[in-house]
């Protein structure tokens, strides 16, 4: 049995994407009989989805990379005998890793390889991550970088589709529970006053989503409009979608295993490359950075897509192809090894 310490922050400003993919790993970890603890600067809906995990939740009052977090981390890795420390957090570095009393294994999240690292294993899981050239500190780090290592939690696992529908019913948008840039309710009116019949919208969206109040007012006027608040079952919901319009972040994954086509928006630097190289390469269709596309090109590929049964089927399969679902196992085994060589 191993006690492992993941840190990682996640609130409104920031997203939750980098606690959602640690908590994917973090129920690997805990599957297999290990004891995992959290500690994050994050808000109470963050605590809640890491307490439903199993996973123990500290409170941290400081950032990921502030020097009073540091200090955090050295007491919590010295008073809790921790094996196995998990960071994730672009405020994380070789620095603040040489600052850390301790012994045992060091793991790195990451997507752009753009720190230098002391790390004894860096996991980097997006498309074509294993061209990137590290710079480590620590000469025998292990690498584990591709959609090899893509890591989905319970929730998504347990839902994998077989075939595609030979009609669109669901469409699926969402933008993270936050959408800071007001992406959510300019989709949904290009789509519910330019499509008629009765395809559904289908609208994911936080608490603190900043249009909750005009979507709601839309909703009310076209029965077609489903906001759904804060999805406990994210799978579930994926799994009845015929075509989704995401953010180009850690949802892609899910989609793709799950296996519902993808019109993807970018809305991050460390996302565009990720967006690109999946569109080239003909696993989705990539809209573009969300400032930078005209409504009149999201209403064309949504309506392409729709009329298209064979390049739906044809996302299906090429999702399903790249993300097996294995990511987390592969990385569980390759740090425990590592761990045992400490």
């Amino acid at each position: 049995m191993k006690r492992v310490l993941f840190r990682t922050d996640g609130y409104r400003n920031i997203g939750y994407g980098h606690i959602v993919r640690c908590l994917a790993l973090a129920e690997e970890f805990i599957r297999q009989g290990n004891i995992v603890y959290f500690l994050s600067f994050s808000d109470d809906f963050c605590r809640k989805i890491i307490e439903a995990t199993g996973a123990k939740y500290l409170k941290s009052d400081y950032k990921a990379g502030e020097r009073e977090d540091i200090i955090s981390v050295n007491n919590y890795l010295s008073s809790l005998e921790i094996d196995i420390f998990i960071h994730d957090s672009y405020y994380i570095d070789a620095h603040y890793e040489q600052a850390l009393n301790f012994s045992g294994v060091i793991v790195a999240m990451d997507d752009t390889a753009e720190r230098q690292f002391f790390s004894d294993v860096i996991i980097n899981q997006n498309y074509g991550a294993e061209k990137y050239k590290y710079n480590t500190l620590k000469p025998n780090a292990k690498l584990l970088l591709g959609t090899r290592y893509v890591m989905l939690r319970d929730n998504i696992l347990k839902y994998r589709r077989k075939d595609v529908k030979d009609h669109v019913e669901n469409i699926l948008i969402m933008f993270g529970g936050t959408d800071l840039h007001n992406q959510t309710l300019r989709v949904t009116k290009i789509l519910s006053q330019s499509l008629k019949g009765d395809i559904k919208f289908n609208i994911v969206i936080g608490s603190e989503h900043p249009t909750a109040k005009e979507l709601r007012f839309l909703a009310q006027e076209d029965n077609r409009i489903s906001l759904i608040h804060n999805v406990s079952d994210m799978g579930s919901l994926m799994y009845n979608m015929d075509i989704a319009i995401s953010a180009s972040g850690s949802s892609l994954w899910e989609l793709l295993y799950i296996g519902v086509p993808v019109l993807s928006v970018i809305f991050a630097d460390n996302q565009e490359d990720i967006a690109k190289n999946l569109s080239y390469e003909g696993y989705i269709k990539m809209l573009g950075w969300y400032n930078n596309v005209y409504d009149e090109e999201i209403l064309k590929e949504i309506e392409f897509l729709i009329g298209n049964f064979p390049e739906r089927k044809r996302l299906f399969d090429k999702g399903q192809e790249l993300i097996d679902g294995m990511g987390r196992m592969h990385l569980m085994d390759a740090i425990i090894i590592s761990n045992n060589m400490v």
